[in-house]
């Protein structure tokens, strides 16, 4: 794995643990963001991609947060 591919797993993995404690919508938009910018950082530019990933799915993961406390 290369030191940048590391770096955007460890940024994933802190997300991850940091939002634990928190709602379905925090939840959601963290681990969105973790596995958007891992997906983001390893199939396009490493950091414009990363960035760009990381935010979509920080957008994409906080609405299905949003949606689930809404079901429940």
């Amino acid at each position: 794995m290369s030191p940048k591919g590391l770096v955007s797993l460890l940024l994933a993995l802190s997300l991850s643990i940091g939002t634990a404690a928190c709602s379905d919508t925090a939840l959601g938009a963290g681990a969105g963001a973790g596995g958007g910018a891992l997906v983001g950082s390893t199939v396009g530019h490493p950091w414009l991609g990363a960035l760009l990933g990381g935010t979509g799915g920080a957008i994409v993961g906080h609405e299905i947060g949003e949606q689930k406390n809404k079901g429940d």
